[in-house]
């Protein structure tokens, strides 16, 4: 038997539907949206630690869903429907999207931000007046240094690349150590060949170097990273120049560990773990991901120039924290981020260094991140996020650059 219904009917059974979609929308409200891009599963695994621990008034996670949008994809094509909060790293790609996303937040006040040091200041974005998005951690290129092998070298001091090299020429000759660095990872490799040219060259030598590269792939002729490293080692400045003969001489002297070229981050960290690693240029965040048993053996310097530090730029990558919403919630968490309460959290959940010049942090590591920081320049995001290729056309400037190193 086939039940009709009446026009009459129909409409009770439309309006009821409706209410109870109004009513439902009421007294059930969506989640607020916290999204992670452009970040490695060790560093948003930390930051969701660090989010549930601010507290229920500030972070109840009943009323946030997380989202992990896909690195492989522009952040422009992900932002149809905007999260509340959105946490990435800067660099050249997230400083236009969000600059230009249209985001009309103004969730901190000016006296919301006297507490960063000037460095970290000079990193917040802004659009027409508004706070578009605020670093709230950095992760500062860093040179690690073998301890038992330093204490044995009888050397006094490491300040200098007359005195790096000296320490590897020892621990390669009584030790059968030396230098060794990620060079699978294309991004890493990058980051440290632009830390590199910074110290050498200064912060103008690197961006010289994001120039060339950006107006060589923008000629709009095929990609062709050859020509790329041609033009980094011969055009105005030659900003690649000195870090190529240095890692070239370090190669031929011995001085690199036998297949360093091949080797990727577990490779550098199994070698550490043997004492048979000098000195590596890692990260914090790499840092933290490296067996506590391997790394305590490791001291942290900074990389040395014959720049003064009012003049320098570190390689020091920024974690953002980008507002979209204007609502109660996202603006509670938002300032609770850079408060000192929020910035201690931050840091004892994922290892890295406040972007606060006065709050508590997880170790000396982290303090003297924070401190080498604020000593200089607003700090650089690194090569790899600064240059607009694409992560095969990475892939090919890093293999070009260590090719330099070794063939030419």
């Amino acid at each position: 038997m086939k039940i009709q219904f009446n026009k009459k009917t129909v409409s009770l059974i439309a309006v009821i539907t409706l209410l109870l979609a109004v009513i439902i929308g009421i007294f059930v409200p969506k989640k607020q949206i916290i999204a992670f891009y452009d970040l490695s599963e060790f560093e948003v695994s930390g930051l969701k630690r660090a989010l549930e621990a601010q507290g229920q008034d500030v972070f109840n996670p009943k009323k946030f869903k997380y989202i992990e949008y896909d690195n492989s994809r522009a952040l422009e094509k992900q932002l149809s429907r905007k999260p509340s909060i959105l946490f990435a790293r800067g660099g050249s790609e997230f400083n236009r999207t969000i600059t230009a996303a249209g985001t009309k937040t103004n969730l901190v006040l000016t006296g919301d931000l006297s507490g960063l040091t000037s460095s970290m200041k000079g990193l917040v974005l802004a659009k027409d007046k508004n706070i578009a998005a605020v670093p709230v951690l950095s992760s500062n290129m860093e040179i690690a240094v073998n301890m038992n092998l330093y204490r044995r070298s009888r050397m006094t001091t490491i300040s200098t690349w007359s005195d790096i090299e000296k320490f590897a020429e020892i621990s390669k000759n009584r030790e059968k150590a030396g230098i060794m660095f990620d060079c699978k990872n294309a991004d890493n490799f990058l980051d440290m060949t632009g830390a590199l040219i910074e110290a050498f060259d200064g912060r103008d030598a690197y961006h010289q170097a994001v120039k060339i590269i950006n107006d060589t792939v923008a000629e709009g002729s095929a990609f062709n990273s050859g020509k790329i490293v041609q033009n980094l080692m011969t055009m105005e400045g030659s900003p690649l120049n000195t870090t190529v003969q240095t890692l070239k001489r370090w190669d031929k002297k011995g001085l690199l560990l036998s297949g360093t070229f091949n080797a990727a981050q577990t490779d550098v960290n199994s070698f550490m773990k043997s004492d048979n690693v000098s000195l590596t240029f890692i990260t914090l965040s790499t840092h933290r991901q490296i067996p506590r048993d391997t790394i305590e053996r490791y001291t942290s310097i900074y990389l040395p120039s014959d720049i003064a530090p009012s003049l320098r730029a570190f390689t020091a990558p920024a974690v953002y924290a980008a507002a979209f919403k204007k609502n109660k919630k996202t603006v509670t968490l938002f300032n609770a981020l850079i408060s000192k309460e929020g910035q201690e959290k931050l840091c004892a959940q994922t290892g890295f260094a406040p972007v606060l010049a006065q709050c508590k942090t997880v170790d000396r590591q982290a303090d003297d991140a924070r401190y080498w920081v604020a000593a200089t320049n607003p700090p650089l995001q690194g090569l790899s996020r600064d240059i607009t290729l694409s992560a095969e056309q990475k892939e090919d400037l890093s293999k070009s650059i260590q090719a330099a190193v070794r063939f030419n």
